[in-house]
């Protein structure tokens, strides 16, 4: 079971990011190489292998199909950690390194001090899911990427999964911190764009007693509950609600913080009235068209690479601020390719528009995922999560 990484890696509930301002890039020499750094976040090592076994795969089918700017690309790791001061070291440890791009960090918490820090020394910043809305609005976006959705577009999907049931009526219910507050707004603003009546908004503190929220919930008159949340204080609202009344609700939509492993003991346990009525939605984060077993964040590091790799192809240079002024025209608006090899070859004469391993691939002007694809999953008896016939949906900004 994989949460998101609005969080930390256990997608905790803690996401505070501060605002920072622009700081001129140092220039970064043109060698001609393009060299590429990994940030391996050191409290997942699962995730830290996974990310780091795609990255390899990715870079050696670049390199087989002729490389970039005729030479191999080359691929630096370095292990960061939860603090700021440790995600500092990483970066600067990489830029040390003489690295033109960086392919992380994971998690939200991480991003804004690495994106600080990699855009001081002229480096592109690539992050294969980090989703919290806050980074929507980091000052300086020139140079930093995302090739995961955003829980702003996460939660335009949420609302088309709530308008998918056919209700008229919906509750929201939210865990209230820095990570519920803002993801509800935009979950409410698709609600209400979609014509769909929006009862009332319900906050829950985090990590206090939710008994006496509960009994407002579960009086609304609403077809749907949207509940929204990171870590196990989501996990904890749907166990109140299925403690006062499992069947409040025709349909229960809930984000994708609902499937970390911390939470499955607590889904097993729901009453099944309430575990059958669950639907989450979650970004696509492995590739489907694999027989073997996929691999987490899989096709968001395949794109990072693939389109820091083309942009440098693009731009004849493995200049960062040229690297960072095409990623976005490689991702739309031309000849449709899936792969590097295929990608470069249509290049030379023509534009090109990569979709990578979900088949939608589309960032815009400021460096935002535009349009993504997105898991519907159910909660199984034994409190895991399984796509079945739910079925999965692409949404757009």
């Amino acid at each position: 079971m994989i949460a998101g990484c609005s969080g930390g890696g256990s997608s905790t509930s803690s996401t505070t990011v501060a605002t920072t301002t622009s700081v001129p890039a140092e220039a970064r020499v043109d060698d001609g190489q393009l060299l590429i750094g990994l940030l391996l976040p050191t409290d997942a090592p699962l995730v830290a292998d996974a990310i780091g076994q795609t990255a390899q795969q990715v870079v050696d089918e670049i390199n087989a199909a002729g490389g970039v700017l005729g030479q191999d690309v080359d691929l630096q790791s370095a292990e960061v950690g939860t603090s700021a001061t440790a995600s500092t070291a990483a970066v600067n440890e990489l830029v040390e390194a003489g690295v033109d791009a960086i392919v992380g960090p994971i998690t939200s918490t991480n991003a804004i001090t690495i994106i600080d820090v990699a855009s001081s020394a002229g480096v592109v910043t690539c992050s294969p899911s980090a989703t919290a809305a806050i980074l929507d609005d980091v000052p300086d976006r020139t140079l930093f990427f995302r090739t995961i959705a955003s829980d702003s577009l996460q939660a335009q999907a949420i609302a088309e999964t709530v308008d998918n049931t056919g209700a008229r009526s919906v509750m929201v219910a939210y865990v209230d911190d820095a990570f519920g507050r803002p993801y509800t707004d935009a979950v409410v603003a698709g609600l209400r764009g979609r014509a769909l009546q929006v009862v009332d908004e319900i906050a829950f503190p985090a990590g206090a007693d939710i008994s006496a929220t509960i009994d407002e919930v579960t009086a609304a008159d609403a077809d749907v509950l949207v509940a929204l949340g990171a870590g196990t204080e989501l996990a904890s609202l749907l166990a109140a609600l299925g403690d006062v009344d499992p069947a409040s609700f025709d349909a229960v939509v809930t984000n994708d913080a609902v499937r970390s492993a911390a939470n499955q003991a607590v889904l097993a346990a729901l009453p099944a009235e309430l575990r059958t009525r669950i639907t989450g939605v979650a970004p696509q984060i492995l590739d489907r068209r694999l027989e073997a077993s996929p691999i987490v964040f899989s096709p968001q590091v395949t794109d990072c690479i693939t389109l820091l790799a083309l942009s440098a192809l693009q731009a004849d240079s493995d200049s960062p601020p040229l690297i960072a002024g095409q990623m976005a025209p490689v991702s739309s608006g031309g000849r449709l390719c899936r792969s590097f090899e295929t990608c470069a070859q249509i290049a030379v004469d023509r534009q090109i528009d990569y979709n990578g391993p979900t088949g939608v691939t589309e960032l815009n002007r400021v460096g935002e995922t535009s349009r993504a694809s997105f898991d519907r999953f159910t909660i199984t008896d034994d409190g895991s999560d399984e796509l079945g016939d739910v079925g999965g949906l692409t949404v757009s900004l």
